[in-house]
Parts: structure tokens; C-alpha cells; sequence
């Protein structure tokens, strides 16, 4: 999704799925949550829990296309 709306202060759970053929990473840097990569096929859960209420971009970290830098979306955290 390009917006994932989360609660301020509550562990929250990601899963990350790569349907693609290709290698794909995953950061939101207001967080320090990386994931490196996340080959095809493979699916990771990213776990944090948010401490500051506002928007924040997430991003693939991997060059993977050229649809790469619309790879991104926002976190919401209410």
C-alpha cells in the first residue's frame, strides 16, 4: 500500500511480502527499520514501535526496476 496508518507508541508488525522476480530492501529512516533485502519470494516481518506522531516516507532500498524510485509510500502515525 502506498499508506499505512499505525498507532503512536504500539508495537506494530509489517509483513513484507516480494511477489516479483527481483530483489527489493525496505527502510523507514525516521524509525532505523532496514531491511537489506528481501529476495523473490521471500517474506520478512519488520517489527518497531513508533514514538513521534506524523507522516513518514518508506522506500525500497534496492535499485530493483525502473519503477524503483516510485517504490515509496507513507507512514501515518496517529
Amino acid at each position: 500500500p502506498r499508506k499505512i496508518t499505525v498507532p503512536l507508541g504500539k508495537e506494530v508488525k509489517i509483513l513484507i511480502r516480494n511477489i516479483e522476480t527481483v530483489t527489493h530492501g525496505f527502510a523507514i529512516p525516521d524509525f532505523n527499520v532496514a531491511v537489506k533485502e528481501i529476495k523473490a519470494g521471500e517474506a520478512v516481518v519488520v517489527k518497531f514501535t513508533p514514538d513521534k506522531r506524523g507522516v513518514f516516507p518508506f522506500m525500497c532500498t534496492v535499485w530493483c526496476s525502473a519503477e524503483h524510485l516510485h517504490m515509496t509510500g507513507e507512514l501515518i502515525v496517529e
